[in-house]
């Protein structure tokens, strides 16, 4: 069948979104998060919920999105136009001056965040791809070649037809 080709090339905002959504849309973080807000709104006079409410809402985004502008301006790669190429053997990506090939056995998972769909390499580390560079007709693709994948999680819902 047909591959999906999505050309890509990231800007410091793309990558900042994509490691805030990353980091802070996990059910993990969202618990947290709302655990200090409440923590933050009803016991504030305590020094010690203040203390954490400050890291939890100031520093660690603001830390986030550090890592994120480091992370670019040390890392050419990101920065070159690259060419993802999805099909049912696996994942190729092409840029100006690297190429790279992954098998689907060598995927943990794929899933859909806010505006963009993550191919997950592993646990940690993924791919974030832009959503609004696929069409539906690709999107839906993509859902089936991922869910014809034993083991890869997949977190993608299929758009209606």
């Amino acid at each position: 069948m047909n591959s999906i080709i999505i050309p890509v090339k990231f800007s410091l905002g793309d990558i900042m979104k994509a490691s805030f959504v990353a980091s802070f849309l996990r059910p993990f973080m969202l618990v947290i998060m709302s655990l200090a807000l409440l923590g933050f709104i009803f016991f504030y006079p305590i020094f010690f919920v203040r203390f954490w409410s400050f890291w939890i809402f100031i520093a660690l985004p603001f830390w986030v999105l550090f890592l994120s502008w480091r992370n670019y301006k040390t890392n050419p790669l990101m920065r070159e136009q690259q060419e993802f190429e999805i099909s049912d053997s696996g994942i190729k990506v092409k840029g100006e001056t690297f190429s790279m090939q992954r098998e689907w056995t060598s995927i943990h998972k794929v899933s859909s965040k806010g505006t963009f769909i993550f191919i997950g390499l592993t646990k940690r580390v993924s791919y974030p791809l832009p959503r609004a560079k696929f069409s539906d007709d690709d999107f839906n693709r993509l859902y089936e070649i991922v869910n014809a994948q034993q083991h890869v999680k997949n977190g993608l819902k299929k758009k209606a037809e």
